[in-house]
C-alpha cells in the first residue's frame, strides 16, 4: 500500500471515479488504519439519501494517526444500518487536535449518548446551534442569544456544511476544522472549502476490499491527504456490482491463436449518442500510451466512439487490453438501447470485422451485456482452458457464476519474455503453495494447477500478482487421464515454454495392507505416480529440439521412501515408486533435463492429525523440530543452481528417516 494513490495512472476521469459506495450485499463490512503521515485527523462516514441529503454521520477514527493507531491491525465494523445506502466518507482536518477538549469528546469519538448532523453553515457569523425542548436544533446569536434561524440539513448542493455533535448531556456544539468530503467531486465540489474534487475510492488487489485515500483527481501534486490510506474490506459480491465489466466481458479472440495481431480499432458503429465514450479503465499507460509490459499503444481516434490499439502482440495480450476498454455514457441518457460496435482486426495476414451490441455504463453485475452479432466461428477445441489471472494491479473480476471456473480467468500481458516459467501441480494450498510463492517471489511466472481448491488458487493468484509476474490457474483433475495429458497443449496456447515442473499434488489417504481396495490403489497410483510420469513425458518433449535449453523435474515424496513401512499403504507405496522413477527418468532425460526429488517429513498436520499429535510426534525425532516450507523451496533453489545434480533425493526431515 505505498504506491502514490494518484489516480491519473489509472487513466480515471473525474465523471469515473465513484464518490459513494452502494453495497448491495449484507456484508460484515470493516474499515481497516493502514497509514497516515499527517494528522491527527477525525475519520468518519456517512449515507446519502434519495434527495441528495447528508444523512447519519458516524465517526470511524477519532484520531487518525500513526502513534494512535496500529496499521492494518485498527479497524471500524461499519453499522449495518448502511447496508444497501449510498455511502461517502468525510475527513475532519486535525480534528483530533482541535476538538479533542470539547465537553462529552469520548462519547463522540464512540458514536454514543448523542447524535452527529451535517447541517448548512449559517450566513451569520456569530451564529452557534442551540436545541429545542422539542429536539429541533436552530441557530441562535453567540452574545445575545436571540433566534437567528432554524438550521437547515446539509445536502450535496450545500456549500462547505458543518458537522454538529449532539450530546445528550451538553447540546450540540460545532466541530472545529475544516471537512473534506469524498463525495465532493465535480459539481458538488463546494462541500470540499477548497474546492478540489477530493475522490477517495480505488479498486484494491484482492477482490473484495477498495482503498480509500483523500486526493484531488484533477490536481493530484496538489492534494494535502495523498499520505492517508485506509482500507473497505466490503466482500467479493459487493466489489463485482461495483468494478466496472468491458464492453465485452468474456469476448475471446482465441480463432487468432495462430497469428499475430498487428492493430485493433473499436468503433461505435451504430447508436451512438453524443456523450458516449470508448475509454481505459484500470490500464497502465506510460506518457506515450503504451500499455505496461506489452508492446500494444493505445489511441484515442476522437475522443468519443473510436479507439485504436496498436502493436504485434499475442491475441492473449489483446485480450487482456480489451477487458479493461469500457462503454461508457457520462450522462447516462438512453442506457437501455444497444450500441453497435466494430472491431477491425488486423493480423499479419488477414483482416477481421466483428460486430456486437453492448450496453454502455454496463458493470459486473450485469447479466448480459454483450451480444455477439457477426464473428468467425470457434477453430480450437478444447477441454480444458487455461486463463492467466490478471495481474492485481489490473484486476477484473469475472462475475458470470454459472459458468465453470475454467473458463473464468484471463490472460495478463504482463511478464518479460526471459523470465522462466514454472509449473506446480497442487499448487494452491499448503507445501505447493509455499513453493508457489518462493517462486514468485525470485522472478518467474507460476503456473497454479489445482483441482478442487478453487478459492485458495485464485487467492494465491492474488498474492502473486503483487510480484509483477505472469500468473496462471490452471484446474484439471489428476485422477482423470483425459485431463491430465491436455494440461501441457492448454499451457502452451499461453506459454512458449515450462522450464520447471514441480509434481507436488497428492492424495494421501489411510489404508492398511489388509483395506487396500482397488480404488484406493487407482487413486494413489494415479495422482502419485502415474500422472507425474505423464506430465515429465510432456515436459520432455519441449527439450527434444538440443536447442542447449536445460529443465528442471522436481518430484515431492515422502521421507517413508527411505523407510518404507506398511501404514498408508497404497500412499507409500505409490510414493516409493516415484522416488525410484526419479532417478530412472534422471537417466532417460539427461543431459537436457535433470530430475530430483525433495522427501519431506512432517511439515503440516494431516487429517490423521491434529496439533497436539504432531507436536508429540516432532518430539520424537532427531533435531526436536518440523519441517518447514520455506526449508522445501530453499532446496528446490539449491537443486536449480546446482548443474551436475541429477537423480538424487534430498531429504528434509528432522532426522525422521534415521
Amino acid at each position: 500500500m505505498e504506491e502514490n494513490l494518484n489516480p491519473l495512472q489509472y487513466n480515471r476521469k473525474a465523471e469515473e471515479i465513484p464518490g459513494n459506495l452502494f453495497l448491495k450485499y449484507d456484508f460484515p463490512v470493516k474499515l481497516t488504519f493502514l497509514k497516515s503521515l499527517s494528522g491527527p485527523h477525525i475519520f468518519g462516514i456517512y449515507e446519502v439519501d434519495d434527495n441528495g441529503f447528508l444523512k447519519n454521520p458516524k465517526i470511524a477514527f477519532p484520531n487518525l494517526a500513526p502513534d494512535s493507531l496500529i496499521p492494518t491491525v485498527s479497524s471500524f465494523a461499519l453499522p449495518k444500518d448502511y447496508i444497501r445506502k449510498k455511502i461517502s466518507f468525510f475527513l475532519i482536518n486535525n480534528g483530533f487536535s482541535l476538538n479533542q477538549n470539547i465537553p462529552d469528546f469520548s462519547n463522540l469519538a464512540g458514536n454514543k449518548n448523542g447524535s452527529l448532523f451535517f447541517f448548512e453553515r449559517s450566513l451569520n457569523w456569530k451564529a452557534i446551534p442551540a436545541k429545542e425542548k422539542n429536539g429541533e436544533i436552530f441557530w441562535i446569536d453567540r452574545e445575545n442569544h436571540a433566534f437567528l434561524e432554524k438550521t437547515k440539513p446539509a445536502s450535496l448542493e450545500s456549500k462547505n456544511p458543518v458537522l454538529i455533535w449532539d450530546s445528550e448531556t451538553y447540546g450540540p456544539q460545532i466541530l472545529a476544522g475544516h471537512i473534506f468530503h469524498t463525495i465532493a467531486k465535480g459539481a458538488y465540489s463546494l462541500l470540499n472549502p477548497d474546492g478540489f474534487q477530493h475522490a477517495a475510492i480505488y479498486f484494491d488487489n484482492a477482490g473484495d476490499s477498495l482503498t480509500i485515500g483523500f486526493c484531488d483527481i484533477l490536481k493530484p501534486e496538489s492534494a494535502l491527504y495523498n499520505n492517508i490510506r485506509l482500507k473497505l474490506l466490503i466482500g467479493e459480491e459487493n466489489f463485482m456490482t461495483l468494478y466496472p465489466e468491458s464492453f465485452a466481458p468474456g469476448l475471446s479472440l482465441k480463432e487468432l491463436a495462430n497469428e499475430q495481431i498487428k492493430s485493433l480499432n473499436i468503433k461505435i458503429v451504430a447508436g451512438r449518442q453524443n456523450n458516449d465514450r470508448l475509454r481505459p479503465w484500470a490500464l497502465f499507460l506510460d506518457e506515450n500510451g503504451q500499455v505496461e509490459d506489452t508492446s500494444i499503444t493505445l489511441t484515442n481516434i476522437d475522443q468519443h466512439g473510436c479507439l485504436l490499439l496498436q502493436g504485434k502482440d499475442s491475441f492473449i495480450v489483446y485480450e487482456s487490453v480489451l477487458e479493461h476498454i469500457r462503454l461508457i455514457n457520462i450522462n447516462k441518457e438512453e442506457e437501455n438501447k444497444p450500441r453497435t460496435i466494430s472491431l477491425t482486426i488486423k493480423t499479419n495476414d488477414n483482416i477481421h470485422t466483428w460486430e456486437l451490441n453492448a450496453f454502455p455504463n454496463a458493470s459486473a453485475s450485469s447479466n448480459s451485456s454483450v451480444t455477439i452479432i457477426k464473428k468467425p466461428s470457434d477453430k480450437i477445441e478444447e477441454k480444458l482452458h487455461i486463463k492467466p489471472a490478471i495481474p492485481m494491479n489490473n484486476l477484473n473480476i469475472d462475475t458470470k457464476k454459472n459458468e465453470s471456473f475454467k473458463t473464468q480467468l484471463r490472460p495478463t500481458p504482463l511478464a518479460a519474455a526471459e523470465r522462466k516459467t514454472v509449473l506446480i501441480t497442487g499448487a494452491a494450498k499448503r507445501i505447493g503453495k509455499e513453493i508457489a510463492l518462493g517462486f514468485a517471489k525470485d522472478g518467474w511466472n507460476v503456473i497454479i494447477h489445482c483441482n478442487n481448491s478453487i478459492a485458495e488458487a485464485r487467492e494465491l493468484a492474488r498474492e502473486i500478482g503483487k510480484c509483477k509476474v505472469r500468473t496462471a490457474l490452471l484446474q484439471a483433475d489428476l485422477e482423470d487421464e483425459n485431463e491430465v495429458v491436455q494440461i501441457f497443449p492448454q499451457i502452451f496456447s499461453v506459454f512458449e515454454k515450462v522450464d520447471c515442473l514441480i509434481n507436488c499434488a497428492a492424495v494421501f489417504e489411510k489404508d492398511s495392507f489388509d483395506s487396500v481396495s482397488l480404488e484406493t490403489w487407482n487413486k494413489h497410483m494415479m495422482i502419485n505416480l502415474r500422472a507425474p510420469f505423464l506430465l515429465m513425458q510432456d515436459f520432455a518433449a519441449q527439450f527434444a529440439s538440443n536447442d542447449g535449453s536445460i529443465g528442471n523435474i522436481i518430484n515431492i515424496t515422502d521421507q517413508k521412501t527411505v523407510r518404507p513401512n506398511p501404514a498408508f499403504f497404497s500412499y507409500t507405496l505409490s510414493k516409493c515408486a516415484l522416488a525410484d522413477m526419479t532417478k530412472m527418468v534422471a537417466l532417460a532425460l539427461a543431459p537436457n533435463i535433470r530430475v530430483n526429488a525433495i522427501a519431506p517429513g512432517i511439515v503440516l498436520p494431516s487429517p490423521e492429525m491434529n496439533a497436539k499429535e504432531m507436536e508429540a510426534k516432532i518430539a520424537t525425532l532427531p533435531l526436536k523440530q518440523k519441517t518447514n516450507p520455506l526449508q522445501i523451496y530453499n532446496a528446490i533453489k539449491f537443486i536449480l543452481n546446482t548443474d551436475a545434480l541429477t537423480g538424487e533425493t534430498i531429504i528434509i526431515d528432522g532426522g525422521q528417516h534415521l
